[in-house]
């Protein structure tokens, strides 16, 4: 059985055609978990209409707390076999499931798939024309979480199918300190833990662009939870580190660190948010966690040729 995590805040707008589509699924071994995370809207009410029709449909109410304990929440109360995470305002089409039990039954640990990019006109805005399978083993999906193939993100933890067992045996969760790069974390945790993994680029998910999108708010000014995007990246490397993957993904692992630092520094400059304490704390997490050669080059040397360029 599959199944099928929902966290769902505000979304009474399209929760109806995530719904809908998890309902359409060609396999019919499933469960639907949405986790409702103290919604202000009509949310909840479309959740419960949708259960009081298809029983596999469950929904959990809670106080708000963020995409990370929503999805926590569910992956506590699923009884799959097989995990699957799908935004509140995204779809699945009709084969999707099918797709992945099919993978599933052939031992495979992780599978990830491709994804299509919608206006909310569902106009294509991103589809690889390449298709493709692909068995790899875990080092070199763990570099996929940093140079991705075909496709411009692959961190995503939607449009991808877990085993419950693997998560439950290692005691994986998302992370509720990070508001940023918590997904591509977790992925990476998971991928450690793994021996085969498949790459799909059939797209088995359906990405609508949000203009609310946490990622979309960082366009209208500088967040403050973005900093935590560092975190992320550090602890990506810990789990990299710990797992003993190749020396090219430590160094992928250092330039991500170092590439999350510099995305950080130049939204804080943009919007005049760069504050001593702040630009203190981002440089002690990075001696912390970079050897002193890579953050003389990284960070040191690039920000004195950045300083040479401008005169």
């Amino acid at each position: 059985m599959f199944s099928i995590i929902i966290p769902a805040y505000n979304c009474e707008k399209t929760l109806h055609r995530t719904l809908e589509s998890v309902a359409s699924q060609t396999y019919t071994d499933w469960e639907a978990i949405v986790v409702n995370d103290g919604s202000k809207d009509g949310t909840l009410k479309v959740a419960e209409s949708f259960s009081k029709q298809d029983k596999r449909i469950r929904v959990i109410d809670k106080k708000n707390a963020g995409v990370s304990s929503a999805r926590n929440v569910g992956l506590a109360s699923a009884r799959g076999e097989f995990i699957c995470f799908l935004d509140a305002d995204d779809a699945l089409p009709p084969m999707a499931l099918s797709f992945f039990d099919n993978q599933m039954l052939e031992g495979i640990d992780l599978v990830i798939a491709g994804y299509k990019t919608l206006d909310e006109k569902d106009n294509v805005v991103c589809d690889a024309s390449v298709e493709i399978e692909k068995k790899v083993n875990r080092d070199e999906a763990i570099k996929w979480m940093y140079e991705p193939i075909l496709y411009p993100y692959l961190g995503y933890c939607w449009g991808k199918c877990f085993r419950s067992d693997i998560i439950k045996q290692f005691s994986l969760s998302f992370d509720e300190r990070i508001y940023f790069n918590e997904d591509r974390l977790f992925v990476t945790q998971y991928v450690c833990c793994c021996n085969s993994i498949n790459f799909i680029s059939t797209p088995l998910y359906l990405y609508y662009q949000n203009p609310n999108s946490a990622m979309s708010s960082l366009s209208k000014g500088f967040n403050p939870k973005f900093m935590t995007d560092l975190d992320g990246f550090i602890e990506m490397k810990k789990s990299i580190s710990k797992a003993g993957t190749t020396k090219e993904n430590i160094v992928l692992a250092n330039k991500g660190i170092a590439s999350s630092y510099w995305r950080i520094q130049w939204m804080m400059n943009a919007s005049s948010n760069n504050t001593l304490a702040r630009f203190a704390g981002l440089h002690g997490k990075l001696i912390r966690n970079l050897p002193l050669s890579v953050y003389f080059k990284e960070v040191l040397l690039a920000f004195f040729k950045n300083r040479i360029d401008r005169i």
